[in-house]
Order: structure tokens, then sequence, then C-alpha cells
């Protein structure tokens, strides 16, 4: 397949936890470089970041990856919103999109592929 794109969500307010979720670590990095790293080692084309609430914490923590972004105003709508954002941020020409929520690290690389090859 050629051009796959991922779009990560990672806009939402944390409001259970009362802190970035995004930004809590874990196994030495933060909950979205893990998430993040794990789409970079798939055969995934580019990735695309949500951002939303805690934009600007969240785009400096993961500044040294290679990825996109785009900021979702309507973050506070919920989770549609900014996929719904994602989508309107890609470029016409990707072949498919995977979607994954920012906080779930272990959706490892072998996963995301067995995806793709489905």
């Amino acid at each position: 397949m050629g051009k796959i794109w991922a779009i990560i969500l990672a806009a939402g307010e944390s409001k259970r936890m009362k802190v970035p979720k995004m930004l809590l670590p874990f196994h030495g990095k933060t909950m979205i470089e893990k998430v993040i790293g794990n789409v970079i080692g798939s055969e995934v084309f580019h990735i695309l970041v949500v951002l939303g609430s805690y934009r600007d914490e969240i785009r400096g923590s993961i500044s040294h990856l290679q990825v996109n972004h785009c900021y979702n105003e309507n973050y506070r709508k919920g989770m549609l919103s900014s996929v719904q954002c994602g989508f309107k941020n890609l470029p016409a020409d990707f072949d498919a999109v995977l979607v994954f929520p920012g906080d779930q690290p272990f959706i490892e690389p072998d996963v995301i592929n067995l995806i793709i090859r489905s």
C-alpha cells in the first residue's frame, strides 16, 4: 500500500486526570512520545497529531519527532471533532488513514503493521 497516514488524537482536556494525560511519564518517555514512537516504528507513511488542550506543552514535548500537527479549535466538543480536524488537515493524495488515541501506548508497531496488511 502507498501513502498511509496516521492521525493521533492528543487534544483532550484530561478532565478526570486533572493533569495533561499525554505528558504523563511512560517507560522513560511521555505517553504521547511512546504512541508516536510506536507509529513511527510501523509502515505508516506520515503522522498528523491533532492538538487542542495543552497544545503548547504537548507540541514542545514532541518537537524532536518527525510529525505534522494541527490544532482543533473545537476540542471541547469531543473526540469526533478531533477526528474531523485531522481528516481536514490531510493532503488529498493519501491511500489510507489509521486513527489512534494518543493515550494507548500498548499498540505496538507489529500490531499496526498487521492492520495495514489486512
